[in-house]
């Protein structure tokens, strides 16, 4: 059996005062010597299981310089961190797969829910990275714990900014939206933090994206707490550049549903030995973003 780490879809949330900070427009002129900001986000998203509409909802992080950004899940690393003692192989001694649905049931009556659910999908689990200064946007999606899944793409919004207003974080935000790759958003921007960046994809607009959402509200995204940092915690981290592949935005939506289609259940016997179902139909249907 492999010793890869595997991963668990547990839900963190980080509660951050929503306490408007002092942010200079002009700081320094490169990102190693310029004032860094983190935001987090609450991350929001309409699924389906089993044919009913629900919604999943994490913390995510923006990590903004001058020119770059970089945009991740913020408890990734404890979600691996989980995934890893959990799924730690050095301490058993019998691993049983199984494809019996019967016996599966019988494991679910009894125990409620899996012990590990492998395939299980995150909030986002691609690191965006941003360079604004040549509008250009690369997507890293990882196999394992390597980045090596590739989209680069350089993008512009077509904002159109109105007169409404709205307060997120204690910050007056104005109101723009745009249409992008299938989806129409309206975004709210607060002039008080010059920073022209936001979560996912999103940037272009003379101040900070606290709020996004999409018209059929299947996706939001709202600030719940922004801090100064020294420098940014999350690297590129991407596989030698031998190892990845460069995808389309296309393709790897495409991966991402292959990825998620199929679910494995983990039901622990003893501290030793543990029975995997496998081929397990995710009775989870999660919408794209871009659909266009």
């Amino acid at each position: 059996m492999s010793k890869q780490k595997r991963y668990l879809n547990v839900l963190f949330l980080l509660c951050i005062s929503p306490i408007p900070l002092p942010i200079t427009a002009n700081a320094a002129t490169t990102d190693d010597d310029a004032e860094k900001i983190r935001i987090l986000y609450q991350s929001r998203q309409q699924v389906s299981k089993d044919g009913v509409p629900c919604f999943i909802t994490d913390t995510m992080a923006l990590e903004v310089g001058q020119n770059h950004s970089v945009y991740y899940d913020f408890n990734q690393a404890k979600r691996d961190s989980i995934a890893s003692s959990l799924t730690d192989v050095s301490r058993l001694q019998t691993v049983n797969l199984v494809n019996d649905i019967e016996y599966l049931e019988k494991m679910l009556e009894s125990r409620e829910k899996p012990d590990i659910i492998l395939s299980d999908r995150d909030s986002e689990s691609s690191r965006i990275f941003k360079d604004r200064s040549l509008q250009e946007i690369i997507t890293a999606d990882r196999d394992h714990h390597s980045y090596k899944f590739v989209v680069k793409e350089t993008l512009s919004f077509d904002w159109e900014v109105s007169a409404d207003t709205l307060t997120v974080l204690n910050y007056v935000c104005m109101k723009a939206t745009t249409r992008f790759r299938g989806r129409t958003y309206t975004a709210w921007f607060a002039t008080d933090i010059p920073v022209n960046d936001g979560p996912w994809k999103f940037y272009g607009l003379p101040g900070l994206i606290l709020k996004i959402e999409d018209s059929e509200h299947v996706f939001n995204f709202e600030a719940i707490g922004l801090k100064k940092i020294a420098d940014f915690t999350v690297g590129q981290n991407l596989a030698p550049a031998s190892q990845r592949i460069n995808l389309t935005y296309d393709q790897l939506n495409d991966y991402r549903r292959r990825r998620h289609k199929k679910l494995s259940y983990g039901f622990y016997q003893s501290s030793s030995s543990i029975t995997f179902f496998s081929g397990i139909d995710n009775p989870v249907t999660y919408p794209d973003m871009e659909i266009k």
